[in-house]
């Protein structure tokens, strides 16, 4: 039996990522030049450790604007319950309002274009056990990103980006971790152009699987 390994699909999420689309996406939230931090696929049991460090993170970042997108619907009520609590003035992703320094994802299909935007982004799933999320997203629009140590089903996408994430523990290395990459970004933005180069030569599994299955195609 004839078996080819010809690499990983989301490998090529690299070419749904245009850069110059960047302003355009933070002219639709209506945050001008404001720093701005993404919590990417929040998973069940990160909304409090990410409000704990996005909290931390506000008091020392002046102009701080906050995207939480969670990983599942079910869990909007517990980050809306969690945002009424303050300090943040908020709101829904659907009912945009110009006051807001936090915007809590309640769209499907965004978060790809919503990471683009951002100075930092922290990818959930992996501050708990739960296998990690795609943390070649932000990657592939050159964000600085953050990781926690829980990153099993992503093994194959850390190995393509060794050495140009920030891994923390706990809720007070992400607030750390935050804070110093959108106080000091210079070299947090070389590591992510790096990891962007890396994806671009990836890039072609598509075109590699089609070409195959069409040899075998009689």
């Amino acid at each position: 039996r004839d078996v080819q390994v010809v690499g990983n699909l989301k490998l090529d999420s690299i070419a749904q990522a245009d850069p110059s689309r960047r302003q355009e996406i933070r002219n639709s939230l209506g945050i001008a030049e404001r720093p701005v931090f993404i919590a990417g696929s929040i998973r069940e049991g990160e909304e409090e450790p990410v409000f704990s460090a996005l909290k931390k993170v506000a008091e020392e970042v002046p102009g701080l604007f906050a995207i939480l997108a969670p990983r599942h619907p079910e869990q909007i009520p517990l980050l809306v319950d969690r945002a009424s609590a303050g300090p943040f003035s908020w709101c829904l992703r659907t009912d945009m309002k110009d006051d807001a320094d936090l915007v809590i994802v309640d769209t499907m299909g965004e978060l790809f274009s919503l990471y683009g935007a951002s100075d930092a982004a922290f990818v959930g799933g992996s501050l708990v056990d739960l296998g990690g999320q795609n943390i070649l997203e932000p990657l592939a629009w050159g964000v600085p990103t953050i990781n926690g140590p829980y990153m099993d089903n992503f093994t194959w996408a850390m190995e393509v980006v060794a050495g140009c994430t920030v891994q923390v523990a706990d809720s007070d290395g992400l607030a750390r971790a935050v804070t110093d990459i959108l106080t000091r970004p210079a070299g947090y933005l070389e590591k992510a152009r790096e990891a962007r180069g890396r994806l671009e030569m990836h890039r072609g599994v598509t075109e590699r699987y089609l070409s195959i299955i069409k040899e075998h195609i009689p």
